[in-house]
């Protein structure tokens, strides 16, 4: 017989809302109509911000501003800060530092290679963000003593961060989800918490076994078919990743079984072809969802914002198929009769914990010991 710690409070569901890419050019109308209804649901949602938003060729930045090469800083939109704020506040959401300029590195996210390597290319990228940072910051003393490295550059971003929300960053999600182990471990001894895919898809770039070349083909080659497309993700969580004491490195998303449709909202017109497509993320994340309730698996899903006003229409939302399909997925979370509407560090913190039980199995005796914490409202799950 196996005795498996629940992860949420009275076994419930732990249920994650995360939307990545807020930067300089976010507005805070954008957010407040896609998540507005899920505030008032008690929903919780998971941020993550870009500090240093680089204009870069990619969707997050306005088509007006793309290649322009410069950086943002979203210190310099208070309005913007001035809302994140409040919402920290209300307990409404969460900052995740979301890299630092989400700058693509030879077609791949900013740290997916090592910062500190000799690529020199990877270098005279990191470090033009480098030094475009310091600099503005117009003193000498940083001038004279700064050293390029993997703390000093995740610091810019943390920073900025702390300087225009007032909060610290604690969690850590690479962008385009592209992190390689080394930099993992190297967030991990920072003491932030990173969050990461861990399905084969991840496990395929950070492999030291697959050229680099097969890498930075596939990257260009996935980047380009998501870039223009709009969709929502849903992510589990594994038992053996959770209850891994060897292992406390983050958090680990996980993709659920995928349909044999393909997972992309419909980006043209064609009315036919939107009508067919048109419950493909509900059915995906449905049936995602009645995993989850089987296992008391956590599930997350993923979302971009800016997808629902593509191409950066600040007025109206210009997607209205996946505005529904969203809506649709929000009742969908909400009905759930038993779930935990809650945050990464929530999650991570009570996680830490459960880890510590200790379970022991003598004849028809059965022990169950805590750490030296209290955990709350703790459920188990038993094979037989």
């Amino acid at each position: 017989m196996t005795i498996i710690p629940l992860l949420g409070p009275k076994g419930k569901i732990p249920i994650l809302i995360r939307d990545d890419d807020t930067n300089f050019f976010t507005k805070s109308n954008m957010l407040k109509s896609i998540y507005s209804k899920a505030w008032k649901d008690q929903f919780k949602v998971s941020l993550s911000v870009i500090p240093y938003q680089k204009a870069i060729n990619d969707v997050c930045v306005p088509p007006d501003i793309r290649n322009l090469q410069k950086h943002y800083s979203i210190e310099d939109n208070e309005e913007l800060c001035s809302f994140l704020k409040e919402m920290i506040k209300y307990n409404k959401i969460e900052v995740i530092q979301h890299g630092v300029s989400h700058d693509l590195i030879d077609g791949r996210g900013e740290f997916s290679k090592h910062i500190d390597g000799k690529s020199e290319n990877i270098n005279r990228t990191i470090n033009e963000t480098f030094t475009h940072y310091y600099g503005s910051l117009n003193n000498d003393y940083y001038n004279k003593n700064r050293k390029l490295g993997f703390e000093s550059y995740v610091n810019i971003g943390r920073n900025i961060i702390r300087k225009s929300i007032d909060i610290n960053p604690i969690l850590f999600v690479p962008p385009f989800d592209d992190i390689s182990t080394h930099n993992i471990n190297l967030i991990s001894s920072l003491g932030m918490i990173p969050i990461y895919g861990q399905s084969n898809y991840h496990r395929f770039f950070r492999s030291s076994s697959v050229p680099n070349y097969f890498k930075k083909y596939f990257a260009r080659k996935l980047i380009k078919k998501f870039a223009n497309m709009g969709f929502i993700i849903p992510f589990i969580m594994s038992d053996v990743d959770y209850y891994d004491n060897k292992n406390d490195q983050g958090i680990k998303l996980h993709f659920p079984r995928r349909l044999k449709i393909n997972p992309i909202s419909n980006a043209n017109k064609n009315a036919e072809r939107e009508e067919e497509s048109s419950q493909t993320f509900v059915k995906w994340i449905s049936n995602t969802i009645s995993y989850s309730m089987i296992h008391r698996t956590p599930l997350c899903i993923l979302n971009h914002y800016h997808h629902y006003f593509y191409d950066w229409n600040y007025d109206f939302i210009t997607r209205k198929n996946l505005f529904e399909q969203w809506n649709q997925i929000l009742d969908l979370l909400n009905k759930i009769p038993y779930s935990w509407k809650t945050t990464f560090l929530d999650l991570y913190q009570r996680t830490r914990k459960i880890k510590k039980i200790n379970i022991a199995r003598t004849g028809q005796k059965i022990t169950i010991k805590s750490g030296d914490e209290l955990i709350e409202e703790i459920s188990f799950k038993v094979d037989k």
